[in-house]
């Protein structure tokens, strides 16, 4: 947690963006796994951590813009929760922490929102508990709630620019993840399950006081985008994609993806082929600075791709033609990167398109390009993911195949010699500078005789 006069400044900065009303910031409870007390471990929501920085349970902030007054909502603790959990500080002191003076009981929250005239600012749920928690308290149907566009329309302008105290921590944090990815790399061989690597990340994880910021994608079936099963025993002659990060207890994430030979040594194809995503993410690295699209870095990666994957003869025709119809979708099929900070898809909870996405910038139709999450103008000190990736995914390739889609670019018949191949992503996590960009990940393997060499 920050010195309390950083929640105070970010709760003024927002009181003065969004001008009248109420603004109420609802805070995540605990829910249960299997039954009530058998619960997830608690991850507080990100937009009520930004601007209050408490991390426990059933907590509100209102804020009254008009006025400046703040109130922390909670309860006091009862004697049996003292006993199970340990005595917590009264109401009024956690509110200290954050730096607001007053509090209030939910009873007393109920009465104020149920009686208020000025506009009520609240955000929308990703939570069936919020939402009824919050239409409770405004004393409305669950699915009349309206949630309120320019306090998203604030939150994402405040949020997606970070200060030099946060970028610290997700600096901090990427020592871990670093550590995380060079285990990986050296655990790895042949005959050992998915898993057996993945318990020694988590036990990394752990003691480093940090846990993933989300679910890990370790596999050498890559070529599933997001595969989440770790069963399979590895074999010399296949490739690991590992889609790892973490966070730390104050939430700031990283998001970085490795993929390396199981046996510590590429083939050429499998070099060839990673080598054309290590040009396509350096054609971003070039092309990234404050003021350019991201749906623009995103087409001239795609360009790169598509032009290695015309040297190894999979693609054929003109390359610009190609691009303009989308053929590099086969192959990459999601999008460049997303915005990085508390989470791991920063701010997504408010909706993607309000995020990545502005009135200047809409998310395109077409396959592939239709996945990007961030399209929108960069600004200086925003925190992305910049991740291009190839993919021989057999479904897909035979799906396009029998509708014959994009005949005149793509060579279905070379891509026999590719159907067990799998997937290959790396994916780097930047601040965006006026005039480029700083890889905050440079230090994690990743050219083929770096990755060789940390395999061993």
């Amino acid at each position: 947690m920050f010195d309390a006069s950083v929640y105070e400044t970010r709760r003024k900065a927002l009181r003065d963006e969004i001008g009248t009303g109420l603004v109420l910031l609802v805070g995540n409870s605990p829910v249960g796994m299997t039954y009530k007390d058998n619960a997830y471990p608690i991850i507080q929501d990100r937009n009520f951590l930004y601007y209050v920085g408490l991390e426990a349970p059933n907590l509100v902030c209102l804020m009254d813009v008009d006025s400046g007054e703040e109130w922390l909502v909670g309860a006091e603790q009862s004697t049996m929760e003292a006993v199970f959990m340990g005595q917590q500080p009264p109401l009024s002191e956690v509110a200290k922490q954050a730096g607001i003076n007053q509090v209030l009981s939910f009873s007393a929250l109920q009465e104020k929102l149920q009686k208020s005239t000025p506009t009520i600012h609240y955000l929308p749920t990703y939570r069936g508990d919020t939402q009824l928690t919050l239409a409770q308290l405004l004393g409305i149907d669950p699915l009349s709630l309206k949630p309120s566009s320019s306090l998203i329309q604030a939150i994402v302008k405040q949020r997606e620019v970070k200060t030099a105290e946060e970028i610290t921590l997700v600096k901090t944090t990427m020592e871990t993840t670093a550590a995380m990815h060079g285990l990986a790399m050296k655990a790895t061989k042949a005959g050992l399950r998915e898993e057996e690597v993945l318990a020694e990340m988590i036990n990394l994880a752990v003691s480093s006081q940090t846990r993933f910021s989300y679910q890990p994608i370790f596999s050498v079936d890559g070529q599933i985008l997001h595969n989440n099963s770790y069963e399979n025993v590895m074999a010399d002659g296949q490739l690991v994609l590992n889609d790892t990060g973490v966070h730390a207890r104050n939430g700031y994430a990283t998001d970085i993806t490795r993929t390396f030979p199981v046996s510590g040594q590429f083939t050429p194809q499998q070099k060839q082929v990673y080598e054309t995503v290590l040009s396509m993410q350096d054609t971003a690295f070039k092309a990234i600075k404050s003021g350019v699209t991201y749906h623009s870095c995103h087409l001239k990666a795609a360009r790169t791709g598509l032009e290695g994957l015309q040297a190894m003869g999979l693609i054929k025709g003109d390359v610009s033609d190609a691009l303009a119809e989308g053929a590099y979708g086969l192959f990459f099929p999601h999008g460049l990167g997303h915005l990085l900070g508390l989470d791991v898809h920063d701010m997504e909870g408010l909706g993607e398109d309000a995020v990545g996405y502005d009135v200047s910038t809409i998310r395109a139709k077409q396959f592939g390009l239709s996945a990007l999450r961030l399209g929108k103008s960069l600004r200086e000190n925003m925190l992305i993911t910049v991740e291009p990736g190839i993919y021989f995914i057999p479904m897909l390739i035979e799906k396009w195949r029998r509708e014959k889609k994009l005949n005149d670019f793509i060579c279905y018949e070379k891509l026999e010699a590719f159907m067990s191949f799998g997937g290959i992503r790396i994916e780097d996590n930047v601040r965006v500078t006026k005039d480029g960009l700083e890889n905050l990940s440079e230090v994690i393997p990743k050219t083929v005789e770096a990755v060789e060499a940390a395999c061993q």
